[in-house]
């Protein structure tokens, strides 16, 4: 679920454009990762050169320093497989990845054993890609969220006018908890005080 701070104070000024700093706190519990993993990649198929493997459950868990998932798989290959890194803001493509991302090596041996690394990059990339996705949707909630509190915040006689169309992620600190990722983000906001027969945010 997401979650804003309370956003810095707005001064009046003759309905001029203004900027703010605005801190967002988001986080993201294991159990609503492991959902969204569970709904797109359980009993998913991979084949490649004549192997099949099924995803028959996956769970993920953290560590003070990367994002885990364990896969059950069948198939050509039984057993259990971990794929690890840590999710990073991207500040250039306005978006959240995973970094690193790859097999345990004590985990991957009987994948690699197969000698097919197309089979390994297809699973690796569509677990990355489903997390990726997940946690990026935090980002784009962004203009929604802000424009939510502030519209909460506003008074009769200070009403303000909010451009979130183009919002720019200055910075996203992620941390990893047992049971949760949180996310620390900084963006900018330009707004504006509107005379009363402009309209405004609600």
């Amino acid at each position: 679920g997401l979650e804003n701070t309370a956003l810095p104070a707005f001064h009046n000024n003759n309905n001029q454009a203004e900027h703010s700093d605005v801190y967002v706190y988001a986080y993201s519990s294991m159990d609503e990762i492991n959902q969204h993993l569970q709904r797109l990649l359980q009993g998913k198929h991979f084949e490649a050169s004549g192997m099949r493997v099924t995803i028959e459950d996956l769970k993920a868990y953290a560590s003070d320093d990367a994002l885990h998932v364990l896969m059950k798989t069948s198939g050509s290959i039984e057993g259990d497989l971990i794929v690890f890194g840590m999710p990073v803001f991207d500040a250039v493509r306005q978006s959240i990845w995973v970094e690193n991302f790859d097999f345990q090596i004590n985990s991957n041996s009987a994948l690699l054993n197969s000698g097919d690394m197309l089979l390994h990059d297809m699973i690796r990339d569509s677990v990355r890609a489903v997390l990726f996705f997940g946690m990026d949707t935090l980002i784009q909630k962004l203009p929604f969220v802000i424009e939510q509190a502030i519209g909460k915040g506003k008074k009769i006689g200070n009403r303000m006018g909010v451009d979130v169309q183009n919002l720019y992620v200055h910075e996203c600190d992620i941390y990893l908890k047992q049971q949760s990722i949180h996310f620390n983000i900084h963006t900018p906001v330009s707004y504006t005080h509107l005379r009363a027969h402009e309209t405004v945010l609600d």
